[in-house]
């Protein structure tokens, strides 16, 4: 694409395949040039040489000499490479398994069964060319991501359009998408209308309409219209760039599991070398000796753990669920109780305001214009609502609380605000109508508005009369959240907010049951009346509700649950959950995509808002888990099987090693398997 440009060729910016894959060789290339493979093929190589010169001229005193040397040569090619990572564990003061088999292949030569010491390095080497392999195929699906983001991008400027390297440009150009396109950088729209494709990014095939004010970014197509778009963010500093970087790192985070493995492989190497001694003070021979060595090497648990984390991290990033690492994904496999958010994890997030109850002397819309006046610079979804409900009323008004519009200050102007987590907000607001309330405020003076619970309002002095506390309780009684009011210490009046429980909330619920969860709670800060409505409508029985809970006693809840015993995760927004999102063994933020928060802080981030998506990583990583046990069972029954072929003498070294690598290669093979293990409907 960049030679397009060089040679004056006309072609669409960013245009490119959104179904290419790469060649085999690319995705392969590394493996088959390493080290490990290329010694493996010359071992193997050399050592079919050898076994041909020795069936067909074995009679030969030259050939035979021939057939022999070729045999060292290869025991000695693919020995090399192990014997170096034994060197070099040494150098670490480290025990590791390529010591253990560099001493097989030393003994093995020693005793003239150079065919059994090249045997033993090839197997040894094809092992680490099959976990190579399997991670070759899990770092495709992350490089893919890369491949999303188009070579060049037509920039605008005062001199029209420009195909540019997309690594030219720089936050504040202007770059134009058309259909069919991929967007090179993240940005804001800022002219144009289309419905673009995120499926690469949150695993969401449904594409999303994006318009002026939206957020957008790089690696997701456009179709069905054309953007321009004002770049924020390119490279690494994307969002796709930040999920490649997060999904690299995770790959290097070692589980527990992984952990407890090599420790038990360094005492398992001079256990190992004392039986072989035994066995040969038991037999007087050298030969079952050296095959106890051969057999009782523990590839099994070094090479298949690793590989089954690796390949379960690979394969959720290719569904849109990213996962920090090998002992999140452990956590997160032992998880038993799940916690979850209602406003925005169980419903969706964009409240609205259903009904709207004045006190007498104000009216509906000076209620409403008031609220949203306090309400402008909170971003809790509640404000939100009653912003939307501002917004709505007549022009005039509207424009006196926007918080964008930036006119008419003296109708609006916040000269204090305090946001009180859990409860609500205080704010100090002028041009409130509140005169015939009894306060000092009048429409171009100044009032103390405060939105939030009962409690907020009697902290601060209010009288909470029994009318509003009729209206609020009316109001949750009906399944919605109520707000109270009030101007210059007086009740103003109650507003109902209602919020739409998502669609597949429900199945979501039903399908955590299934997986396991022993328990599902509801945690919230909004009242009983809401929380129980959202619970009957997606299947939590209402012993496992817990409303009316401040930020910190959300965080004690899951506290109590872990002194029980319990493992649990926290399915929260990232944000307004942060301290039970901390509390809890594993922390779910949902919603992702663009937030540099939740890709900061979480354990586990779901890049959409589909809650099914919690079930399917919490199955995935137990799934991983029992992998990785069905490994380690193998791998051990399989050892102590060999071992005892080797030590009685009814395994040699060929066979030996022969043996102890088709256990190596099953483990290897059952990990891989989770790379692209089909996703169970919910």
């Amino acid at each position: 694409m960049v030679q397009s440009v060089r040679t004056g060729e006309h072609r669409p910016a960013g245009v490119i395949d959104a179904n290419r894959s790469e060649p085999w060789w690319d995705t392969y290339r590394e493996v088959i040039t390493g080290t490990e493979f290329v010694s493996a093929f010359l071992t193997l190589g050399l050592t079919l040489i050898s076994w041909v010169i020795w069936l067909g001229f074995g009679d030969d005193p030259v050939w035979s000499v021939a057939s022999v040397v070729t045999g060292w040569v290869g025991a000695l090619v693919g020995g090399a490479v192990i014997a170096r990572g034994a060197i070099a564990g040494l150098w670490n003061r480290e025990v590791n398994v390529d010591e253990l088999v560099t001493i097989a292949i030393v003994a093995s030569l020693v005793i003239g069964e150079y065919w059994g010491a090249a045997l033993v390095a090839f197997m040894m080497l094809f092992g680490k060319v099959l976990e190579d392999v399997t991670a070759a195929r899990a770092n495709d699906a992350i490089e893919g991501l890369g491949r999303m983001v188009p070579s060049v991008a037509s920039r605008r400027d005062g001199h029209g359009e420009t195909i540019v390297p997309v690594d030219a440009l720089v936050a504040g150009d202007i770059v134009v998408v058309r259909p069919g396109e991929r967007l090179p950088a993240d940005g804001t729209v800022v002219a144009g209308q289309a419905l673009i494709d995120e499926s690469g990014i949150t695993g969401e095939f449904v594409p999303a309409s994006r318009s002026i004010g939206d957020s957008v970014h790089a690696g997701t197509l456009a179709t069905g219209g054309a953007l321009d778009i004002r770049v924020a963010r390119v490279g690494e500093a994307t969002t796709l760039g930040r999920i490649a970087t997060l999904v690299r790192d995770a790959e290097t985070d070692r589980a527990p599991i992984v952990r407890i493995a090599d420790t038990w492989a360094q005492w398992f190497t001079p256990v190992i070398l004392v039986l072989a001694f035994a066995v040969y003070l038991a037999t007087g021979d050298f030969l079952p000796a050296v095959s106890v060595l051969v057999v009782a090497c523990p590839c099994a648990l070094t090479l298949a753990t690793p590989t089954a984390i690796v390949a379960t991290v690979a394969r959720s990033a290719r569904q849109g669920i990213l996962v920090r690492g090998g002992g999140r994904l452990e956590a997160a496999g032992r998880v038993d109780v799940i916690c979850l958010d209602k406003t925005g994890t169980l419903t969706t997030g964009r409240p609205r305001v259903a009904k709207v109850i004045p006190m007498e002397g104000i009216q509906a819309t000076d209620l409403i214009a008031s609220a949203a006046r306090a309400e402008r610079l909170s971003e809790h979804p509640l404000a939100r609502a009653i912003l939307n409900a501002a917004s709505e009323q007549a022009s005039g008004l509207a424009a006196g609380i926007n918080a964008s519009a930036g006119t008419d200050a003296d109708a609006g102007h916040v000269t204090g605000f305090e946001a009180v987590a859990g409860s609500g907000v205080v704010a100090l607001v002028s041009g409130v109508a509140g005169t015939s309330l009894g306060g000092e405020a009048s429409r171009h003076g100044s009032a103390e508005v405060i939105v939030g619970r009962p409690d907020l309002l009697i902290e601060r002095g209010v009288v909470w009369t029994d009318e509003a506390a009729s209206h609020f309780d009316a109001i949750e009684r009906d399944g919605m959240s109520p707000v109270a009011v009030s101007i210059s210490g007086k009740v103003a009046g109650v507003i109902a907010i209602t919020d739409t429980v998502r669609p597949h909330a429900a199945v979501a619920i039903a399908s955590l049951r299934r997986s396991g969860m022993r328990r599902i709670i509801l945690l919230t800060g909004d009242r009983a009346g809401p929380a129980l409505a959202v619970a009957r409508a997606v299947g939590i029985p209402e012993a496992d509700v817990r409303p009316g809970l401040l930020p910190e006693q959300k965080a004690s809840v899951i506290q109590s649950l872990r002194e029980e015993g319990h493992r649990v995760a926290m399915v929260g927004d990232g944000v307004n959950d942060a301290p039970a999102l901390a509390s809890a063994d594993v922390a779910i933020a949902m919603g992702g995509i663009g937030s540099d928060l939740t890709l900061a802080s979480a354990d586990v981030i779901l890049m959409t808002d589909d809650l099914r998506q919690v079930a399917t990583v919490l199955r995935d990583a137990r799934h991983a888990l029992d992998t990785i046990r069905q490994n380690l069972v193998i791998a051990t029954v399989w050892n102590v099987a060999a071992v005892a072929l080797a030590a009685i003498g009814l395994a040699g070294i060929v066979p030996g090693a022969l043996i102890h690598n088709i256990g190596s290669v099953g483990v290897v093979v059952n990990a891989a398997r989770l790379v692209g293990r089909p996703t169970p409907s919910a």
